[in-house]
């Protein structure tokens, strides 16, 4: 069973240069008496800590759940595509519309129930931009709220719904992004091992060349 403690906790006064950091870690480490002891530190890939680990002469690895290393790679692979820019800010844009209405939110609720469309009253998911894991949760709910956003649209003024190339687009982001979105599930958990990394890697090169020959588009 793994244990954690923390050994050292601190308020940064100055700017957080890598310089004035790796200070602080040094002065934690001489603290400690962990002087030729510290083996491995799991940092984020901010530049100002990879410095500080540098400068510290610490071993580190640069975290491969934190968010900016995931959002530029699925950013410059998938979320810069025109297609797939147009449908999730269309896909942003109804879900803003239930967000500021509160009576909206009672007819869509309605709309779930209606025998027709047998969804289950799920809330939509307003997502943040800069989180793509809370894009692809707010798409896999778009998903799968379809057709009572469809019947919605129908009965309600507000949305306009997505066409049926859209939603398949919506459907096709998603199936990318789920084992990215798994992968992230599982290298966040308080036990994982650094020595899933590599197989999750292959996993996730495996899981692109699947669909490598998948092109995103609509009209």
């Amino acid at each position: 069973m793994q244990e954690k403690v923390i050994l050292a906790a601190m308020v940064l006064e100055e700017d957080h240069t890598g310089e004035y950091l790796a200070s602080e870690l040094i002065e934690a480490i001489q603290t400690w008496n962990l002087d030729g002891k510290v083996h491995m530190r799991l940092r984020d890939n901010a530049s100002n800590i990879a410095c500080a680990m540098h400068i510290a002469k610490v071993e580190s690895f640069g975290s491969m759940a934190h968010r900016p290393t995931l959002q530029l790679v699925l950013h410059d692979a998938l979320f810069s595509q025109t297609t797939v820019e147009n449908v999730v800010k269309k896909s942003r844009r109804m879900v803003s519309h239930f967000k500021h209405s509160e009576q909206a939110c009672r007819h869509l609720v309605d709309c779930q129930c209606q025998q027709s469309c047998d969804v289950p009253a799920n809330k939509l998911i307003q997502d943040v931009e800069t989180c793509w894991n809370s894009t692809f949760l707010m798409l896999q709910r778009l998903s799968e709220q379809r057709k009572a956003l469809s019947l919605y649209s129908v009965e309600h003024s507000g949305i306009v719904m997505l066409t049926k190339s859209k939603l398949e687009v919506v459907e096709r982001i998603c199936a990318i992004l789920k084992p990215f979105y798994d992968a992230t599930l599982e290298i966040s958990r308080d036990d994982t091992c650094i020595s899933v990394v590599i197989p999750i890697v292959s996993l996730l090169l495996g899981k692109l060349q699947e669909s490598s020959e998948d092109v995103i588009c609509c009209r």
